[in-house]
């Protein structure tokens, strides 16, 4: 992969893809052939900028140390999926209740860890599959991402406020002797070189409002076609599954077939798999877009500021 891959304009979110020039003139950075141009460029960015002092975990109050209570995930929405398959404005009308009650739910929660699984279609080509363990605090917006594979350990951290608007990231193996970490702007042409979305567009709460838009717009759409049903999911279990396709192309609808799976309890979209329109000049099939699936999702695990800040002893952002 690339020197630092950004993660996710997560899905569903506002679609800004990088264009040819920018992949072609950035992702060579992230091959270590090219360590002159980038060892000085890099260089320049951070070698000699420290870190910000970190703001260490959140004041523990003296004294014994209170009971924690059990962290509850957000309760079960009163909407109920339809048991048997649900098709036309029936299907639309359902689709869009259950996304508004996921957004509201998602409001309230106010941190989670999980692990993302992604796959993305850059420059053409559909990249390997990536598994990311992430941690997310809403207020203010912060997100910590590490890869589990491929590039095992790569990290990257933003934070709003902290960093000049930076994310910070650090590669593995040759590539991070050329530059033990990098800073740059979330919505930058290397931060995208690789990556659909920006970092500060990603996660669940990211996912859910951006789906609610489009379901806002398929619901009296008659080029917009809309099917509940069930499908496997990632515990074995059924979960609940819209699948919307369009039969006209609009700028503002990105892809022409899009399927999510929703938690069979919370009635939160966990996954997506979005197609691309197929090439008016050769008539082919959709291909993948973009598809990511969130696992393993621990809603209001407790987070502090040192979670999020390449300072922390546990995280490998330091220098060698």
């Amino acid at each position: 992969m690339y020197l630092m891959t950004i993660l996710a304009r997560s899905s569903r979110l506002p679609i800004r893809e990088v264009g040819s020039w920018s992949r072609r003139h950035w992702r060579p950075l992230a091959a270590v052939g090219t360590v002159p141009i980038l060892a000085v460029a890099l260089a320049s960015w951070w070698f000699n900028e420290p870190f910000e002092p970190a703001p260490g975990p959140s004041p523990k109050p003296s004294g014994p140390t209170p009971a924690v209570a059990a962290v509850a995930p957000p309760a079960p929405v009163a909407l109920r999926w339809p048991e048997e398959r649900v098709e036309g404005r029936e299907a639309k009308v359902i689709a869009l209740e259950v996304t508004r009650a996921a957004v509201a739910k998602l409001e309230g929660v106010k941190s989670y860890t999980a692990t993302l699984k992604k796959r993305e279609r850059l420059g053409g080509k559909l990249t390997p599959e990536m598994t990311l363990a992430m941690k997310v605090m809403h207020k203010p917006f912060s997100i910590y991402f590490r890869y589990i594979q491929p590039e095992a350990g790569k990290e990257i951290v933003y934070a709003t406020g902290r960093h000049d608007g930076k994310l910070i990231a650090h590669a593995t193996g040759l590539a991070r002797l050329v530059a033990p970490r990098i800073a740059v702007k979330p919505d930058s042409p290397i931060a995208l070189a690789e990556a659909r979305h920006p970092v500060t567009e990603a996660g669940l709460k990211a996912l859910a409002r951006n789906l609610l838009k489009y379901r806002e717009m398929d619901l009296d759409d008659p080029d917009d076609e809309a099917a509940l049903d069930h499908a496997p999911g990632p515990d074995g279990r059924l979960w609940p599954r819209s699948v919307h396709t369009h039969f006209r192309r609009y700028t503002d609808r990105p892809f022409i077939r899009s399927e999510v799976l929703y938690h069979p309890d919370l009635l939160i979209p966990e996954s997506v798999v979005n197609h691309d329109w197929p090439d008016p000049s050769t008539g082919g099939e959709p291909r993948l877009a973009e598809s990511y699936e969130y696992r393993d999702v621990k809603f209001d695990v407790p987070l502090d500021p040192i979670d999020f800040d390449p300072a922390n002893p546990k995280y490998a952002f330091h220098r060698f």
